[in-house]
């Protein structure tokens, strides 16, 4: 299912600062704009390929290429190698002389993580900042304090998965207290469209960020979506919702 891709749309199969990637590129292309988009799967599992899905509808909606880049996975390599890897390639779009108000971030559930850690990253340490961002239902506490992980309403993200990708991407345990995203300051970071699922296990600690942003005085804003499971933009074309947040995620990137 994440392998199928949206009707026009192309892949181009690359290497990018080093890492395998794809561009998903729409039939018709508007303006200068890019999509860097980094894919979920807990750290330790996704690819550019898993991410057809998602990738090729948002550049679809958007009118705008997308860039997956496969970051290294963990247990082999933890917390932050994905950051860095998302630092570089980052990098290298720049390098390759796209303007930082033409890049949009986004990403999926630990891509989401990833999309925000490399936010943190970049404005702490006085690099050029994308235009705005998407996070899309992003893992954001890694203690999993969260009673929401108890939700029976998504049959595949658990608290024990949850805890298999913590132990996998953050063995120290100790450590996952300073790390976590849920603990991080917000402030001076560019517009960012949060995306919940009213049914995604992740749902307390999404509407945790939805506070620190609003308390950053972030520009951006955060959508709950009734009844969604986690990362349901990935879904199309088997529900509606999915598609329809390709658009409204499009609207976001038009209106930034």
């Amino acid at each position: 299912m994440g392998n199928t891709m949206a009707a026009g749309t192309e892949r181009e199969d690359c290497v990018h600062a080093g890492m395998s990637a794809a561009w998903y590129r729409p039939a018709r292309q508007r303006g200068e704009r890019v999509i860097f988009y980094s894919h979920g799967g807990g750290f330790a599992s996704g690819s550019r390929l898993s991410h057809a899905n998602i990738a090729s509808h948002l550049a679809a909606a958007s009118g705008h290429p997308v860039l997956v880049y496969d970051y290294r996975l963990a247990p082999e390599h933890i917390f932050p190698a994905a950051v860095d890897d998302g630092h570089a390639a980052y990098r290298a779009l720049l390098h390759a002389g796209h303007a930082p108000e033409n890049i949009i971030f986004a990403g999926d559930s630990a891509g989401g993580t990833l999309t925000l850690a490399l936010l943190l990253k970049l404005r702490d340490e006085g690099s050029p900042l994308p235009r705005a961002a998407i996070a899309n239902c992003p893992w954001v506490d890694f203690e999993s304090r969260h009673p929401s992980l108890d939700w029976k309403g998504d049959p595949f993200l658990t608290r024990p998965l949850m805890h298999y990708f913590a132990d996998a991407a953050l063995p120290d345990k100790t450590s996952r207290a300073a790390l976590s995203l849920s603990r991080r300051d917000y402030r001076g970071l560019p517009p960012i469209y949060l995306l919940i699922g009213g049914k995604d296990p992740l749902f307390d600690e999404e509407i945790e960020l939805a506070g620190l942003l609003r308390a950053a005085g972030n520009t951006g804003h955060s959508e709950i979506w009734e009844d969604m499971p986690h990362v349901w933009q990935g879904l199309a074309p088997f529900i509606v919702e999915a598609g329809l947040a390709s658009e409204r995620m499009a609207e976001f990137i038009d209106g930034c």
